[in-house]
């Protein structure tokens, strides 16, 4: 009986470390992913903010959200941006990357939200995106101002 329950108490200590390993691991790839994540945003969303045009966003976007809407939906919604006027400030984003495991399916997302200041008033920027093949593609971009409600 004693051989049994030290091979149990073993066995659990092995899963446990086990465990703790793979806990780290997560935790700093889980970090790593918030830093890459976090300076994409914070390097294209001001370029975008800048131009207001569709085509910029284009240029970080990915197939997923190109393909939500036709060009002459873009063209609208940026024209409503475009009310805002010129960037005056970008103060940065907070948000976090997130890893979702769906059986074999493995994706990796971040969700961030920025404040902006336009000539015509303060906006929130919320920006959706998702790693694949090694890069960063913006898949949602939404800019919610009072200023839209007036």
């Amino acid at each position: 009986m004693k051989k049994f329950f030290t091979i149990v108490g073993l066995s659990f200590a092995a899963l446990l470390i086990i465990g703790v390993i793979f806990f780290s691991i997560v935790a700093y790839q889980g970090s790593e992913l918030d830093d890459e994540s976090e300076a994409y945003i914070n390097e294209v969303t001001p370029l975008i903010l800048s131009d207001m045009k569709k085509d910029t966003l284009f240029k970080y976007a990915d197939q997923e959200l190109i393909n939500s809407a036709s060009p002459e939906e873009f063209e609208k919604i940026f024209s409503m941006f475009n009310k805002l006027g010129s960037l005056q400030s970008y103060n940065g984003c907070s948000g976090q990357a997130s890893i979702n495991i769906n059986g074999s399916n493995k994706s990796i997302t971040a969700y961030y939200e920025a404040n902006a200041t336009f000539d015509n008033g303060e906006a929130i920027v919320k920006v959706t995106t998702i790693k694949r093949n090694e890069s960063w593609k913006i898949i949602g971009f939404h800019i919610n101002s009072p200023y839209f409600i007036q």
